[in-house]
Protein backbone atom coordinates (compact mmCIF):
# COMPACT_ATOMS: atom_id res chain seq x y z
CA UNK A 1 0.00 0.00 0.00
CA UNK A 2 1.34 3.34 -0.67
CA UNK A 3 1.55 6.48 1.40
CA UNK A 4 -0.83 8.89 -0.06
CA UNK A 5 1.05 11.57 1.86
CA UNK A 6 4.05 10.70 -0.30
CA UNK A 7 4.61 12.44 -3.60
CA UNK A 8 4.69 9.81 -6.71
CA UNK A 9 8.47 8.23 -7.58
CA UNK A 10 8.08 9.96 -10.63
CA UNK A 11 7.56 13.16 -9.32
CA UNK A 12 10.31 12.96 -6.53
CA UNK A 13 12.87 12.06 -8.76
CA UNK A 14 12.79 14.78 -10.92
CA UNK A 15 13.10 17.23 -7.97
CA UNK A 16 15.95 19.18 -10.02
CA UNK A 17 14.02 20.31 -12.59
CA UNK A 18 12.77 23.53 -10.43
CA UNK A 19 12.25 26.80 -12.40
CA UNK A 20 15.37 28.72 -12.04
CA UNK A 21 14.76 31.90 -10.27
CA UNK A 22 13.50 34.77 -12.88
CA UNK A 23 16.67 37.58 -12.22
CA UNK A 24 15.23 39.64 -15.22
CA UNK A 25 12.71 40.76 -13.13
CA UNK A 26 14.98 41.56 -10.20
CA UNK A 27 17.31 43.38 -12.32
CA UNK A 28 14.69 45.41 -14.04
CA UNK A 29 13.16 46.74 -10.91
CA UNK A 30 16.52 47.58 -9.26
CA UNK A 31 17.65 48.99 -12.13
CA UNK A 32 14.72 51.10 -12.28
CA UNK A 33 15.47 52.54 -8.63
CA UNK A 34 18.63 53.20 -9.22
CA UNK A 35 17.82 55.05 -12.51
CA UNK A 36 14.85 57.21 -10.22
CA UNK A 37 17.61 57.72 -7.44
CA UNK A 38 20.76 58.80 -10.30
CA UNK A 39 17.91 60.89 -12.11
CA UNK A 40 17.01 63.06 -8.76
CA UNK A 41 20.96 63.24 -8.21
CA UNK A 42 21.27 64.66 -11.42
CA UNK A 43 18.38 67.10 -11.65
CA UNK A 44 19.77 68.25 -8.14
CA UNK A 45 22.98 68.81 -9.48
CA UNK A 46 22.37 70.53 -12.43
CA UNK A 47 20.34 73.04 -9.97
CA UNK A 48 17.27 72.62 -12.55
CA UNK A 49 14.44 74.64 -10.11
CA UNK A 50 11.11 74.95 -10.55
CA UNK A 51 8.44 74.03 -12.97
CA UNK A 52 11.28 73.43 -15.14
CA UNK A 53 11.72 70.50 -12.70
CA UNK A 54 8.83 69.32 -12.64
CA UNK A 55 8.64 68.84 -16.58
CA UNK A 56 11.73 67.17 -16.93
CA UNK A 57 10.53 64.47 -14.20
CA UNK A 58 6.80 64.41 -16.10
CA UNK A 59 8.92 63.84 -18.91
CA UNK A 60 11.02 61.16 -17.85
CA UNK A 61 8.39 59.38 -16.58
CA UNK A 62 6.75 59.45 -19.66
CA UNK A 63 9.43 57.93 -21.36
CA UNK A 64 10.01 55.58 -19.04
CA UNK A 65 6.89 53.84 -19.34
CA UNK A 66 6.71 53.81 -22.51
CA UNK A 67 9.79 51.56 -22.54
CA UNK A 68 8.28 49.41 -20.07
CA UNK A 69 5.45 48.42 -21.86
CA UNK A 70 7.55 47.84 -25.02
CA UNK A 71 9.29 45.70 -22.92
CA UNK A 72 6.54 44.16 -21.32
CA UNK A 73 5.24 43.70 -25.31
CA UNK A 74 8.13 41.88 -26.40
CA UNK A 75 8.45 39.50 -23.75
CA UNK A 76 4.89 38.49 -24.34
CA UNK A 77 5.91 38.03 -28.14
CA UNK A 78 8.87 35.81 -27.16
CA UNK A 79 7.16 33.95 -24.47
CA UNK A 80 4.11 32.58 -26.95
Amino acid sequence: MTNPYRPPESRSSHSDERKPIQWRGYLISGGAIVAGIVIVLVIELLGIKGELRNYVLIGLLLIGSLVGSHLVEKTKRNNK
